[in-house]
C-alpha cells in the first residue's frame, strides 16, 4: 500500500450511502453475509436504482455486494463481513438512518476517525496518517497563505501519498512551487501535459522497487526470448508475464490482457528491448497514475460531506462559515492513533470524536460570527432570536441552522442580482467549458449537479422572476451558494415564474443519443404536465437543455399531448428543446440575449411556433439552429 483515499471507488457518489445502508438495514440484517446474502444483496440494491449491472455476470454481482458492504464497513455504519457474523448496523450506521444526529456530523466524525496504520486496511504500517485531517489542515494552512484550497491534481500528487501527519508543512511548500510551476506553463493541453508528467515521476519514485521487481522480470524473459524463441510457450514465461503486467484487480482485466498481447508480439518480432520497456512503463505507471487520480475524486465527495467543504470553480475549499471550526479543530492538535479494543469501541461510537460544535462555549463564538454575519448580509435583526444565548446544546445547534439558512437566503438574493452582470456571465460561460472539458473535481458523478446550477444561473441572469429565488431550483446548494447535488428525482429540475404570467419548468441533462431518448423523454412530459396541472391559468413551457438533441427527443417533443386526470381533459404541453450551446446565447451581451422575462417568453413562443411547418424533430431542430444560431 503506497497511497490512501478517502471514500470507496465502487462507491462512487457518497449520497447513495444512506439509502444502500437502509437496504442492508431493512432486509439482511442479523443474517450471515455469505454468497448467498451478497446476490440477493446485490439484487436489491439494483432493484432500488442504486446500481446498473448485468444480471447475467454471476461473479460481478457478489462482487459488487462486497465492494457496498466494504464501503460500510469502512465508515463505520455497519459490521457485514463474510467471515465475522452477524450483520449489524452500528451505532453511526443507525444515527444516519434515523437522522437522529446532523449527517455532515456523522460523516465528519466517521471519517476523521480513518487512520493508518489501521485494523481495517492490510498493509497500512508504514503510515501514520489521519487522511481527512490531512486534507483539512492543508487546505486551511494553504488559505492562510492566500491560496486557494485544493486542486485534484494536487490531492493526486501530494496529498494521497502522505506518509505522515508531520508531512503536512512540506506537503505545502511542494504545492506551492508546483502551483508556481504550473502557472508558467502556457496552454491547457501543455497544463495536462505537465500534470501528466509530474505524476508519473510521482509514481516512479513512490513505487520504484515495485517497477525495478518488473523491468528485472522482463529482462529475463526478453533474453530468453531471444536464446529460444520456444521459451514463449513455456510454463515459466506465461507465469513471469502475468506478475509482469498484473494488477491490483488481477491479471484478467482488459489492460492486463492488452499489455500481455503487445509484449508478446514484440518479443516474437524481436523488437529492441526499449519498445518492451516503454510498453511497461505505459502500463504500470499509467495505471497507478490513473489510480491515483480515481481516488483523488472519491477523496473530494468524502470530504464535501463533512459539511466543511465547498467546491470553488476547480478547487476543494474550505466553507467561510466553517474557518472558525476549522481553526478550533486544528488547534485541539493531531488525533491520536488508536489500537485494538480501545480502537474499535472509538469508531463505532456515534458521538465520537469530539467536534468543536459539542463546546457550548464554542458555538456561542460561532453563533456571535454568524450574526454578525446575519446583519452584515441585511438580515432583520428583529428576526434573529438572541435566545439562544441561554439555550442547551441542541437548541444552539438548531439555531445554528437558522441562521445560516437566513444568511443563505439573503445570499442567494445577491447572488441573482449579480447574474447579469459581466463577470457573472463570463463565470457561468467558463463553468459549461470546465464541465465539458471535464475539469469539474469530484468526478463525473458531480457533473450533473453543476450543469444544473450553470443553467439556472443563465435563467437568474434574466432577472425579473417573481417566485422566491431558492424555489426556483430543486437541487441542493451549499452555504457558499456552490452544488452539492442534482435535483431529485419526481420533480422539475428547475420552475421558474414570471410576472408576464408564464412558467418556466426546465429540464436538464448531459445524456445525447439513444440514452437520452430512452431515459429523459417521460419524466420530462411527467414534470411539465404536473406543472400545467397546477397553473392552468397560465402559459406553460417547458424547456429540455442538453448538450446536443437526440431526433428522437426532439420528435417526441414535438406533439405532446398528455391525459391529465386532475383535470379529467387533455393538455397539450410545449417543451422545447434546446442545446446548451443555444442556451448560452440567450446570456446578457450574447447573440440572443433576453434583458428581461418578456423578450424570453416572445423568444421561447418563437420557438413553439415553428412546430406547425414542421413534419418531423429533425426539421424542428434545424429550425430552431435558424432561429437561435449554434
Amino acid at each position: 500500500m503506497k497511497q490512501w483515499n478517502i471514500g470507496n471507488t465502487t462507491v462512487r457518489n457518497p449520497e447513495r450511502i444512506k439509502a444502500g445502508l437502509s437496504v442492508l438495514s431493512d432486509k439482511f440484517t442479523g443474517r450471515t453475509f455469505d454468497i448467498d446474502t451478497q446476490e440477493e444483496f446485490y439484487s436489491e440494491l439494483k432493484n432500488s436504482g442504486l446500481i446498473e449491472g448485468d444480471p447475467d455476470k454471476d461473479s460481478s454481482r457478489a462482487h459488487t455486494a462486497r465492494k457496498w458492504a466494504s464501503a460500510f464497513n469502512q465508515l463505520g455504519f455497519a459490521r457485514c463481513w463474510e467471515k465475522f457474523p452477524p450483520i449489524e448496523i452500528t451505532p453511526p450506521g443507525k444515527a444516519l438512518l434515523e437522522e437522529t444526529i446532523e449527517y455532515n456530523d456523522i460523516y465528519l466524525r466517521q471519517l476523521l476517525k480513518l487512520q493508518l496504520p489501521s485494523p481495517l486496511e492490510r498493509g497500512s504500517d508504514d503510515f501514520s496518517v489521519h487522511p481527512l485531517f490531512v486534507v483539512i489542515k492543508t487546505a486551511y494552512l494553504l488559505g492562510e497563505k492566500g491560496y486557494k484550497g485544493l486542486y485534484r491534481d494536487e490531492i493526486a500528487l501530494f496529498i494521497q501519498t502522505t506518509i505522515s501527519d508531520s508531512d503536512i508543512d512540506q506537503n505545502i511548500e511542494k504545492i506551492i512551487k508546483y502551483r508556481d510551476e504550473k502557472s508558467s506553463v502556457e496552454g491547457r493541453v501543455n497544463k495536462s501535459r505537465y500534470f501528466r508528467l509530474q505524476i508519473i515521476n510521482k509514481i516512479k519514485t513512490v513505487y520504484e522497487e515495485e517497477f525495478s521487481k518488473r523491468q528485472k522480470l522482463l529482462i529475463s524473459i526478453y533474453e530468453e526470448s531471444l536464446r529460444d524463441i520456444g521459451y514463449l510457450q513455456s510454463d515459466e514465461f506465461k507465469e513471469k508475464i502475468i506478475q509482469i503486467t498484473l494488477t491490483g484487480k488481477g491479471p484478467n482485466v482488459a489492460k492486463s490482457v492488452r499489455a500481455r498481447a503487445n509484449l508478446i508480439k514484440c518479443l516474437h518480432s524481436r523488437a529492441p528491448f526499449q519498445e518492451l520497456e516503454n510498453i511497461l512503463a505505459e502500463h504500470f505507471l499509467g495505471t497507478k497514475a490513473n489510480t491515483l487520480i480515481d481516488y483523488s475524486d472519491t477523496t473530494i465527495r468524502y470530504s464535501m460531506m463533512t459539511g466543511i467543504f465547498t467546491i470553488n470553480g476547480s478547487a476543494l475549499v474550505i466553507k467561510q462559515d466553517r474557518i472558525h471550526f476549522v481553526e478550533n479543530l486544528i488547534s485541539s492538535g493531531n488525533p491520536a492513533f488508536l489500537k485494538g479494543k480501545v480502537f474499535w469501541g472509538h469508531y463505532y461510537n456515534a458521538l465520537l470524536p469530539v467536534i468543536p460544535t459539542d463546546n457550548e462555549e464554542f458555538l456561542k463564538k460561532d453563533l456571535e460570527i454568524l450574526r454578525k454575519q446575519a446583519l452584515e448580509v441585511g438580515v432583520d435583526e428583529s428576526k434573529i432570536d438572541n435566545s439562544y444565548m441561554h439555550g442547551t446544546l441542541p437548541a444552539l445547534k438548531k439555531y445554528r441552522n437558522q441562521l445560516e439558512n437566513q444568511i443563505l437566503e439573503k445570499n442567494e438574493y445577491k447572488f441573482y442580482k449579480e447574474q447579469s452582470s459581466e463577470g457573472a456571465v463570463e463565470d457561468i460561460k467558463s463553468v459549461f467549458d470546465k464541465i465539458f472539458n471535464r475539469e469539474i473535481i469530484g468526478g463525473s458523478d458531480y457533473y450533473p449537479a453543476w450543469t444544473e446550477w450553470a443553467v439556472w444561473r443563465v435563467f437568474l441572469s434574466i432577472n425579473t422572476i417573481s417566485n422566491s429565488i431558492s424555489e426556483t431550483r430543486n437541487f441542493r446548494i451549499d452555504t457558499d451558494l456552490n452544488p452539492i447535488h442534482h435535483a431529485k428525482a419526481g420533480v422539475a429540475d428547475m420552475v421558474f415564474r414570471y410576472d408576464e404570467n408564464f412558467v418556466l419548468p426546465t429540464e436538464v441533462t448531459l445524456n445525447t443519443g439513444e440514452r437520452q431518448y430512452a431515459v429523459e423523454r417521460e419524466p420530462v412530459q411527467t414534470h411539465v404536465l404536473h406543472i400545467a396541472e397546477d397553473c392552468p391559468t397560465l402559459e406553460v413551457i417547458g424547456l429540455f437543455v442538453a448538450p446536443e438533441i437526440n431526433p428522437r427527443t426532439a420528435h417526441t417533443f414535438l406533439n405532446v399531448q398528455e391525459w391529465s386526470n386532475k383535470l379529467n381533459r387533455n393538455i397539450e404541453l410545449t417543451i422545447i428543446p434546446m442545446t446548451v450551446s443555444q442556451l448560452i446565447s440567450l446570456l446578457p451581451g450574447e447573440a440572443n440575449a433576453c434583458a428581461n422575462s418578456n423578450e424570453l417568453k416572445t423568444k421561447l413562443l418563437s420557438l413553439k411556433n415553428l412546430k406547425p411547418s414542421c413534419h418531423n424533430g429533425v426539421e424542428w431542430l434545424s429550425q430552431i439552429q435558424q432561429v437561435l444560431g449554434n
